[in-house]
């Protein structure tokens, strides 16, 4: 799992501090990741619609 969360850094996907700790999955040798992200609904978008009103 660390090296996938290395490489989404390197594509500049997500920063490994966005992802929580391992998780067990229930299956044996297996956990799983999950990617929390934050998005910003700026005006930029709030302009557009108003726009296409």
């Amino acid at each position: 799992m660390q090296i996938t969360i290395k490489e989404l850094l390197q594509r500049n996907y997500a920063e490994p501090n966005d992802w929580s700790r391992p998780l067990p999955t229930g299956q044996p040798n297996e956990v799983m990741a999950i990617l929390t992200r934050k998005v910003r609904v700026g005006s930029c978008c709030d302009r557009a619609i108003q726009r296409d009103r």
